[in-house]
């Protein structure tokens, strides 16, 4: 008897622990028709795969683009904020989304997590 309900029990909960198991997705629609963009909103050596690369923004071809060190005096804007900006869309953000390099949690509603163990 004992067995028969180990069984169902496990039956019932795989299924559903595979649905928390699912990576959440972010949109991440950062565009620069210029490194020169890039540097005035706080982007800079923006590697292959990350939001906001592109080919065309990497001159040498060596998989990073709008390089700081190769940036006129001036050009580079450091972000202004510290609070963490991931998606200007209406579409809220969860899970772990990441952002310049970085690994982030959010809530449900979109809030970042912080100190949650």
């Amino acid at each position: 008897m004992n067995k028969r309900l180990f069984l169902k029990m496990s039956l019932v909960t795989l299924p559903i622990l595979a649905l928390f198991s699912q990576p959440v997705l972010a949109e991440e629609n950062i565009h620069f028709s210029s490194c020169k963009e890039a540097w005035a909103n706080g982007y800079s050596d923006i590697h292959e795969g990350e939001p906001g690369y592109s080919a065309k923004l990497d001159r040498d071809h060596d998989g990073v683009a709008c390089e700081l060190k190769n940036a006129p005096k001036g050009a580079f804007k450091a972000k202004q904020s510290t609070a963490i900006q991931i998606n200007t869309s209406s579409a809220t953000t969860s899970g772990w989304v990441k952002q310049d390099g970085a690994w982030y949690y959010f809530d449900g509603n979109g809030n970042l997590v912080k100190n949650a163990w």
